[in-house]
């Protein structure tokens, strides 16, 4: 019993005598592993990357005729150059966080350098002035993408808001754009990892909505597809996004936290906006033109494809179900024609417009409410179209004519 009491003792002593980690601080035997700091994720629409909303718009000037080279991680541009978003070139930093952890912001000029204590830390064609490294020039060919030669042969750069910043035969490359990024909720989807965000709007930080960004790195981050994937009147924010085996579920807040929706998607990208419509509408709806979700614009194609959506919100159960006991009626009228057909080629074409009808109204319907794919098939006589319509319309003049030679 002693002998096992005094194996414990030294086991715990033995634990504060373990090496700290340089890092953490942390010892090796408590169970913290050290994290390695990567820099910031650099979060893009289109060719500029999302920066705070209290800044201005920033980016660097150079030559109208610079073409920038395309790029998808920092090891596919040259010693001096960054990948931003998608492109080579000097990157644009107003604080210490815009720039990679191998870098420091040179706020003088607004670029992040890589730092050096002699000319043999810097690569080839290059200097260490000052602590950073700086590339020689005899002109601006010598000269990386976003630099300048000055007239002490120094490649440099001025950094601008747009191009009336810049010199004449020069333009305004801006990199960053002021956004507040908040929230981000991460999932691997396939070999991509993708963030869903709450990004505010430009001019109104009270205004957000929830966008979708991948990556394969997971530090370059590119705004796909390049608007909101749940807005929700602007008012979508804190999203919290899990896998199911059926696609994706999304929780988040809207009006501050007053609330929390949920929505699911197949995709992660296509949400169900037209079921929260319909189910929106209750027994009698919310009034006629008075939808809420209707007139925020949350359902796409609301005039087309999801016109089902519109109805079942302003009128309600009540309403919807009015409009499917007229197809009913409609389509028992095809039937009866049918029927009384004296020929089969009346006959036909009465059951070839009995199909096409349910067909139509069955998928519609069923698309809307989401037990259907989405296929772009309109409502008979709803949707906004007129080839749609015509088509319709020639359809139900076949069948009159059917009905008019019944007796002949």
């Amino acid at each position: 019993m002693r002998g096992a009491l005094l194996v414990c003792l030294l086991g715990v002593a033995a634990c504060g005598f373990l090496p700290e980690d340089d890092y953490t601080g942390k010892r090796a035997g408590d169970g913290i592993a050290p994290w390695a700091d990567l820099g910031p994720a650099q979060v893009c629409l289109g060719n500029e990357f999302l920066g705070p909303p209290a800044s201005t718009p920033g980016g660097l000037c150079f030559a109208e005729t610079t073409q920038e080279a395309r790029c998808t991680g920092d090891d596919q541009c040259r010693s001096r150059e960054l990948c931003v978003c998608g492109r080579c070139t000097i990157a644009y930093c107003a604080t210490a966080s815009d720039c990679p952890a191998d870098r420091i912001c040179s706020f003088s000029e607004h670029r992040c350098d890589l730092t050096c204590f002699s000319g043999s830390d810097c690569p080839d064609g290059a200097e260490c002035r000052n602590g950073v490294c700086r590339g020689r020039c005899i002109d601006e060919s010598d000269c990386q993408t976003g630099e300048v030669c000055s007239s002490q042969n120094v490649c440099v750069t001025a950094d601008c808001e747009d191009d009336d910043g810049c010199l004449a035969g020069e333009r305004c490359r801006v990199q960053r754009t002021p956004r507040q990024v908040l929230e981000p909720s991460p999932a691997i989807d396939g070999r991509q990892i993708v963030l869903w965000l709450e990004v505010s709007d430009e001019n109104q930080l009270d205004q957000t909505a929830i966008w979708r960004a991948v990556s394969e790195d997971g530090l370059h981050f590119t705004m796909s597809p390049a608007a909101p994937v749940v807005e929700d009147g602007l008012t979508a924010r804190a999203p919290s996004v899990i896998r199911t085996p059926e696609g994706w579920v999304m929780y988040y807040e809207v009006d501050a936290g007053a609330e929390i929706r949920v929505v699911t998607s197949l995709d992660g990208v296509s949400w169900t906006a037209p079921e929260t419509a319909i189910g929106n509408g209750g027994i009698t709806g919310q009034g006629l033109f008075n939808g809420p979700q209707t007139r925020a614009g949350l359902v796409p194609e609301q005039q087309t494809d999801f016109i089902f959506t519109v109805v079942g919100e302003e009128l309600g159960f009540a309403g919807a179900g009015g409009l499917l006991g007229l197809y009913a009626i409609l389509a028992l009228r095809f039937w009866r024609t049918a029927r009384l057909s004296k020929d089969l080629t009346g006959a036909l074409i009465c059951a070839g417009a009995l199909a096409m009808l349910a067909f139509q109204v069955f998928e519609n319907v069923g698309m809307t409410m989401g037990i259907m794919p989405i296929a772009g098939i309109p409502l008979p006589l709803m949707s906004y179209g007129g080839s749609s319509t015509l088509a319709f319309f020639c359809l139900l003049g076949l069948v009159q004519n059917v009905h008019m030679r019944r007796y002949a």
